[in-house]
């Protein structure tokens, strides 16, 4: 098995975090995408706004 990545982006609104992202699609083709662009995360209980640092 290969070794696995975790690639984080985060950052200001405009600040080309989408870019980043598509970017490293491209260049990795076999890779995952998880976004948080349409997730309440005022919903969450404080514990997990916590763990997401908000």
């Amino acid at each position: 098995m290969k070794d696995s990545k975790v690639i984080v982006v985060s950052g200001m609104g405009g600040s080309g975090k989408t870019t980043i992202v598509k970017g490293l699609i491209k260049r990795y083709p076999n890779s995952k995408y998880l976004s948080f662009d349409d997730y309440d995360i005022d919903a969450l209980p404080f514990g997990a706004r916590y763990f997401y640092a908000y």
